[in-house]
């Protein structure tokens, strides 16, 4: 089963590349504003939300500060996928709890490397925070061809 990712941008350009860059490895669901986000999480939970942070209405600041208060996605990690050269969002973003800041027009090979890293280090912090048994772990780097079943059984688990 894939890793899901949100993408939330009001650009629908900026949605377009990043979901075409990213569907052949992961399940991608796409939001063109914060407020879509929010109603999107109220029934979904990604692995990972790309967040950009000049939107309209809601910004992705304000968006950021809404999903952590949501029960059940104050782990989930953000990056922050924006065109702001300004320093006080990197800062703010890094304050805030996001785990990565990529500065828009992206390059295809450094977004991919940068989510690739993201959810490696999650699945890592799982692990280590008892969230994931460890032989299911080690069940899974002998029989990597059941990963599918490892994680519906990690979905099954409190």
């Amino acid at each position: 089963m894939k890793n899901v990712i949100l993408v939330v941008d009001d650009d629908k350009t900026n949605l377009i590349r990043a979901q075409k860059l990213l569907t052949p490895q992961y399940r991608i669901a796409a939001c063109n504003s914060g407020n879509a986000a929010l109603k999107y999480l109220e029934e979904h939970r990604p692995d990972l939300i790309l967040l950009d942070i000049n939107m309209p209405e809601q910004d992705g600041i304000e968006t950021f500060k809404h999903i952590r208060a949501i029960e059940g996605l104050e782990d989930v990690p953000i990056v922050f996928l924006t065109a702001s050269g300004n320093s006080g969002d990197v800062a703010t973003a890094a304050l805030l709890g996001a785990v990565d800041y990529i500065k828009k027009p992206f390059q295809p090979e450094e977004l991919l490397k940068r989510v690739r890293r993201v959810l490696d280090k999650d699945k890592i912090s799982k692990i280590e925070s008892g969230k994931m048994d460890i032989r299911m772990v080690l069940w899974v780097i002998r029989f990597p061809w059941r990963l599918g079943l490892l994680q519906w059984r990690m979905l099954m688990m409190p």
